[in-house]
């Protein structure tokens, strides 16, 4: 097989119903965005100085500011310049993809709520002039309903007295709102009545005539012909208008991996399949699928060649068969959704379920600090919990011994929920858990070195070693109950594809089984 399925992780709990809060805040400093993407003054700032992180821009997991600070480098003042009214509309920057999510995001309550006579205050290093010189730009704020009249983009600091400041309905690898693809998909729908015919069938996205950007496959060019064989036809994003691209992707679509694809989130239930020639996709893809009914596979090549990048771009690769590649690619086009778990399959019938309490290689228990939701290998303190593994047959499943199943987290692998499974795999007379996906081992440092459990251990020795004993309670109740009763339905029937929807408590874990089972 040329290509294989890359999996979407642990997004559900980053995914939000309906819309986010929506302030009105008086006397905001707004510190102007002069220096693009770089510029690490600029946001919006309380009358004591304090950004308002709930509208600052933050990336990656665990999310950490980009470039704005805490506090405005400004002396405090009260007779800077003020403005009077106005809803904020987020930040504009010359990056199409970087538009979508940072100006979309806070954008979704003018193109819901907002009115003609409103002024829009946006961060921008660009004016107002030659936003509106950029054709993209200007299609984009037009089909959202903003008029250039109603923009305001300072280039010095001023005071808002009464903003109306939306939260993000997103943030880049950290999580979305639903009205963020409702809002998105009010633009797409004005959009689309301005596009360019386009030929029946399956289009393909090139990055083939980009001449500067991230990403860079050298042979792109054959998987292009060879897709062009099955009737697929062939985009260029940048030559096409903000409307033919959003008309494209109505279409069953192909491409690689880049920001033409955020613009599915002004699609209702885009259909793709998304060659990622690195590891995997940031999570931000992941994040918009999951609002608007996406069906969207990421691949990859297993064969992949990384290669010398030639100037003005930072990552160049190879095809190693492009003819192949075209073949699943456009096979998998049309097959079932990856992000669905698959309703075949089962586990064993009929299992005996078992409760137990867990132990480190030492003899110390394995505890939940609540307040933390990390777990350690030590006699319980104050604010600790007993964890229990419950197994069935092969699979370990991890869950705090407290009536409302607090949440458990481990560290280095991203992952946090009241249920954790793992494989159990039998070493030196106990047990070590393996991570059903990542294939690395729990690890349960001694209580003297002070450190939480965590699941990066690439082999099995002393700290990765657990055994366990049966625990005697039999009355539970709240959260920890409905595990209880969950797992032991999923003991006796199998199946874990009507367990998730009977039981939510413990979808995540069982999204994770759903993998196991698959690969």
């Amino acid at each position: 097989m040329s290509i294989s399925d890359i999996e979407c992780e642990g997004i559900e709990n980053s995914v939000f119903r309906g819309e986010p809060e929506v302030f009105l805040r008086r006397n905001i400093l707004y510190v102007p965005n002069f220096g693009g993407g770089g510029d690490n003054s600029f946001g919006l700032y309380d009358e004591t100085g304090r950004q308002l992180l709930s509208n600052a821009h933050f990336h990656g997991i665990p999310s950490i500011l980009k470039t704005q600070p805490i506090l405005t480098n400004l002396m405090a003042s009260k007779s800077r310049p003020r403005i009077g009214h106005a809803i904020y509309g987020g930040a504009i920057g010359n990056h199409y993809g970087h538009f979508i999510t940072e100006c979309f995001n806070i954008l979704w309550y003018y193109i819901l709520y907002g009115k003609k006579n409103d002024k829009i205050l946006f961060h921008s290093n660009l004016s107002v002039e030659e936003i509106y010189e950029k054709t993209w730009m200007r299609d984009f704020l037009n089909y959202a309903g903003v008029e250039k009249e109603q923009i305001i983009i300072s280039k010095y600091p001023v005071v808002v007295e009464n903003l109306v400041v939306p939260g993000q309905a997103f943030s880049e690898d950290g999580f979305v709102y639903e009205v963020y693809a409702l809002a998105c998909q009010k633009v797409g729908a004005t959009a689309i009545r301005h596009a360019s015919p386009l030929p029946d069938g399956a289009v393909y996205f090139s990055r083939n005539n980009i001449e500067y950007g991230t990403l860079k496959v050298i042979n792109e060019y054959s998987l292009m012909d060879a897709l062009s064989k099955f009737g697929v036809n062939i985009i260029y994003p940048e030559e096409c208008s903000v409307a033919t691209q959003i008309a494209a992707l109505h279409r069953p679509s192909l491409g690689l991996i880049g920001s033409a694809f955020h613009a599915s989130i002004f699609v209702d239930k885009p259909h793709a399949v998304i060659l990622c020639p690195t590891k995997s996709p940031r999570r931000s893809y992941h994040l918009m699928d999951a609002v608007h009914s996406a069906s969207i596979k990421y691949v990859k090549e297993s064969q992949i060649i990384r290669c010398e990048s030639p100037p003005n771009f930072r990552i160049t690769f190879s095809l190693s068969d492009p003819s192949a590649v075209a073949d699943e690619m456009f096979s998998r086009l049309f097959s079932i959704s990856y992000n669905q778990l698959n309703d075949k399959n089962f586990l064993p019938k009929n299992e005996i379920l078992k409760i137990n309490n867990i132990y480190a290689e030492n003899g110390d228990p394995i505890v939940l600090h609540c307040p933390s939701e990390r777990m350690y290998s030590r006699s319980p303190l104050k604010n600790d919990v007993n964890v229990l593994a419950i197994t069935l047959g092969k699979y370990i499943f991890l869950v705090a011994q407290d009536d409302d199943a607090p949440m458990l987290m481990v560290v280095k692998e991203n992952k946090a929920a009241p249920v954790l499974v793992y494989k159990g795999d039998s070493f030196n007379g106990g047990l070590a858990l393996q991570d059903l996906r990542t294939k690395t081992w729990l690890k349960a440092p001694p209580s003297q070195v002070g450190l939480c459990l965590h699941g990066d251990a690439q082999e099995v020795k002393k700290w990765e070693s657990f055994f366990l004993k049966p625990n005697d309670f039999l009355e539970y109740s709240g959260r920890l109950a409905e595990i209880i009763r969950g797992l032991q339905d999923l003991a006796e029937s199998g199946d874990i594809y009507d367990v998730s929807l009977r039981y939510p408590i413990l979808r995540d874990a069982i999204k994770d089984l759903d993998f196991s089972l698959r690969n």
